[in-house]
């Protein structure tokens, strides 16, 4: 392709809102706390080895922190470093993958407030 057809279309594709830093980040941050539960710190850090401006990165970090759209996946995921691990082992583990102190803090009293049988009860 010419690098006029492919700034065209570049072009194109962004005036469209298919090519968007604020799209990626946000999906990309949607994505690693469902798929893998990562913390603020681990996230922010992948987002910029990707290119991804630091205020575009942050923005969607904060988005999905202020609504609390990571508690659940980490629920689930603390649920199973207990099983596993153990309570001493799954908070180094959640400290490791970026998430801080007051938010295993909160997975943790929730986990213990529901209980390991009802937590991920919702998806089945």
């Amino acid at each position: 392709f010419s690098p006029e057809s492919v700034n065209s279309a570049i072009e194109r594709l962004s005036s469209e809102g298919w090519l968007s830093e604020e799209r990626f980040a946000e999906s990309y941050v949607r994505s690693r706390v469902r798929k893998s539960p990562e913390g603020k710190r681990i996230i922010l850090m992948r987002m910029r080895e990707k290119g991804t401006p630091l205020e575009t990165a942050e923005r969607a970090l904060d988005e999905a922190w202020s609504s609390k759209a990571y508690l659940e996946p980490l629920l689930e995921y603390y649920s199973a470093l207990v099983r596993k691990k153990g309570e001493v082992k799954a908070e180094e583990t959640l400290y490791k993958k970026g998430f801080s102190y007051s938010e295993i803090k909160e997975a943790k009293e929730l986990y213990k407030s529901q209980g390991e049988d009802e937590i991920g009860k919702e998806k089945n």
